[in-house]
């Protein structure tokens, strides 16, 4: 009878996994597990009852012979299947079928790092909001840009192999008029050109000048074992200086993602530390 009801439970499709704890005095219901539970695939735990007994030889071969994972403690195995449930709706989560979004006009982007201009005007593209501005290939044109955008603005060198614009002095902000400007431009040229000769400028990006906030970072990566994986955290300088971010499934919602954000280690500077203006997590999110 035991096994015939061992089946019937692990046949139940309202049955996920099946939990089987038994006594060490009574080896002979491994047995009939273990022939109850021989055909299904489902998986199967088993506990033997009083960790600090031995188990007789005669029992071990029963519960080495059995397709389910054995321990001595109840607790031990309940903990180990609610890990490995987390596991298994993680995986779940990153096996969305998803679809790019449809999006007219979108550039399309080869492999590896892209300029910043590119990347700006992708995201314009899908809806997200990017400073005024626009990528200049001469000082006239970073003029006529800066005039129609208004003033100040900000002026950065633009390449794909030019991820570190701080460093290489390709960066110059709070540009009031066009004689600024035009000094600026001259300027970045020339220390890119002493930092990295090997890399060909597009041009620089002219952008208006934002207001003083908390820079954040925002990313993806494909990962092949984990899928796509998406991060948050505090960006800028900060991002190699700190590495302050939180990882999320691709299909985190809302509450998820505000949720990361406020685990973040610098949490307090998104509500307005010292004066300083909070953070839209919401918006962010």
């Amino acid at each position: 009878m035991l096994p015939l009801a061992v089946k019937a439970l692990v046949d139940d499709p309202n049955v996920g996994m099946l939990f089987i704890s038994f006594p060490i005095s009574y080896p002979r219901v491994v047995k009939a597990f273990n022939k109850g539970m021989a055909d299904s695939a489902k998986p199967k735990v088993m506990v033997a009852l009083g960790d600090t007994w031995q188990l007789g030889p005669d029992i071990m071969q029963d519960v080495n012979e059995s397709p389910a994972v054995f321990s001595r403690s109840s607790d031990r195995m309940l903990r180990a299947i609610a890990l490995y449930t987390r596991y298994g709706r993680s995986l779940a989560r990153t096996r969305i079928d998803a679809q790019p979004a449809p999006f007219a006009g979108l550039p399309k982007l080869g492999r590896g790092a892209q300029p910043e201009w590119l990347c700006k005007r992708v995201l314009a593209v899908a809806g997200i909001a990017v400073p005024a501005g626009e990528l200049a290939c001469t000082p006239d044109e970073a003029a006529a840009i800066a005039k129609r955008i208004g003033y100040p603005v900000a002026l950065k060198a633009q390449a794909a192999a030019l991820s570190h614009k701080t460093e290489a002095g390709a960066v110059m902000l709070n540009l009031a008029d066009e004689a600024s400007l035009r000094g600026a431009w001259t300027k970045a040229q020339e220390n890119v050109r002493a930092a990295a000769p090997d890399v060909k400028l597009d041009g620089c990006l002219v952008e208006r000048m934002a207001g003083k906030g908390l820079e954040l970072m925002i990313g993806a990566k494909r990962d092949p074992a984990w899928g796509t994986v998406l991060l948050a955290g505090l960006g800028g300088i900060w991002v190699e200086a700190l590495g302050d971010v939180q990882l999320l499934p691709v299909d985190a919602d809302m509450a998820q993602i505000v949720e990361a954000l406020h685990k973040l280690r610098a949490a307090k500077l998104l509500t307005g530390f010292r004066g300083a203006p909070a953070v839209d997590v919401d918006a962010v999110a």
